[in-house]
């Protein structure tokens, strides 16, 4: 997934993005756009990627383990 070739082109993924809360980003192009944003600017950094939610293997909601 990190280097995958369809990358969708959103400002939540850019470089030139920054996140201001949780719906917006500061552009250095654009000023502020909406995060799902998108420009012919757009260059992909991967450190902007948010990784999937881990398991919560606490709960016991997934399986069960009996002695």
């Amino acid at each position: 997934m990190l280097f995958r070739k369809d990358i969708p082109k959103v400002c939540a993924h850019c470089q030139h993005a920054v996140r201001l809360d949780s719906q917006d980003m500061l552009c250095r192009r654009h000023g502020v756009v909406g995060a799902r944003h998108g420009c012919r600017r757009f260059r992909y950094d991967p450190t902007k990627r948010l990784p999937p939610p881990k398991m919560n293997l606490d709960t016991g909601l997934d399986f069960k383990i009996e002695p």
